[in-house]
């Protein structure tokens, strides 16, 4: 696939885990299929995405919550994976802000400088294999 096809996917597949937290209460899951992928809204405002077509390499992907959140200088994003992934940040409007290529397998993280983003909202999706996997809210405030 290619990656300004798998951007878009992404983009797209934000915007509307964006749309399906709006409209989520806290007593009850929403589910939605979206791109041969099954959605899964939590309570706890996470995403979980299961492909039928998924590998094991995807279920040993883990994205967890950024930290600290909501964060004004530096926050630190945490995953687990066992092959080679990205994690892509986008603003509400779906355009993609920051990209970070992992190669390194296992415990890791990435780190975002608040001068690399102006405040607001935003969206960070873990893929792998071309398979989105995660997908988490993050604030920035001034």
């Amino acid at each position: 696939m290619n990656t300004k096809l798998l951007n878009h996917r992404i983009a797209f597949a934000s915007i509307l885990f964006i749309f399906a937290i709006s409209l989520q209460t806290k007593a009850q899951a929403n589910q939605l299929s979206l791109l041969n992928n099954t959605y899964r809204i939590n309570a706890n405002d996470s995403v979980t995405t299961r492909s039928l077509l998924q590998t094991s390499l995807q279920d040993e992907s883990i994205l967890y919550q950024n930290n600290p959140n909501p964060f004004n200088s530096n926050t630190t994003i945490h995953y687990y994976i066992a092959t080679s992934a990205t994690i892509y940040v986008f603003d509400l409007q779906g355009n993609s802000k920051l990209t970070f290529p992992i190669e390194t397998f296992g415990n890791g993280s990435v780190s975002i400088s608040a001068q690399s983003l102006s405040a607001g909202m935003y969206v960070y999706t873990l893929v792998v294999n071309n398979v989105i996997v995660d997908s988490k809210r993050m604030i920035l405030t001034e």
